[in-house]
């Protein structure tokens, strides 16, 4: 008899709480944590903060930095999803003092960008701005240009909803020009690729 994708879940979800409940952190870790995620695609808030909790403990037990900052990054998305905006704060900024403390830069822009989101959403401008600028200069020093776009765009969001339309059309302009630079620089790399054949 073939088994089902409920089935198979099923058994995921029972092997991810026997490691749990067991102390087996470390590999408890990564079933309960991919769960989280997830539970958290299909909108099942409370069973995906259940399991991300769970993932965080098992970090922390673990001692993994990187995975805590991970499981942090991830209670802070589902957190902001059942619109507890400053819990999920406070998961994301837990998760960049991780990110600051072992130098994952790229990890620590998008968590300010998405700090700015929490921000920009309960309508903070102010300091959704703040946060977006953080995350435009760790970007452009990295040099990633998609980062570089997409913090951009929401900074001209910003500025729109605030009816500052200058403001706005300016960072939606340099939004763009990141954007084709990026499919100008791909395109290249394609061309050259296909000359080296």
């Amino acid at each position: 008899m073939k088994r089902t994708y409920l089935d198979k879940q099923l058994v995921e979800i029972f092997i991810a709480e026997h490691l749990f409940y067991s102390k087996d952190y470390e590999r408890a870790l990564e079933p309960n944590l991919r769960l989280g995620g997830r539970m958290y695609a299909l909108l099942d808030l409370d069973p995906a903060l259940k399991f991300t909790e769970r993932a965080e403990i098992c970090a922390e037990k673990t001692g993994d930095k990187g995975m805590l900052a991970t499981t942090l990054k991830q209670k802070g998305l589902v957190l902001q999803s059942m619109l507890r905006f400053e819990d999920a704060v406070d998961a994301y900024k837990k998760s960049i003092d991780i990110d600051r403390e072992i130098g994952d830069r790229e990890a620590e822009a998008t968590t300010l960008h998405q700090i700015g989101k929490v921000f920009r959403d309960t309508n903070r401008f102010r300091e959704a701005l703040e946060y977006y600028n953080e995350s435009l200069a760790i970007n452009r020093e990295m040099g990633n240009r998609a980062g570089e776009a997409a913090t951009l765009h929401q900074i001209g969001t910003v500025y729109q909803l605030t009816n500052q339309f200058e403001e706005a059309l300016e960072y939606y302009n340099e939004s763009l020009t990141a954007s084709r630079e990026m499919e100008d620089e791909a395109g290249e790399a394609n061309s050259n690729s296909e000359e080296e054949l």
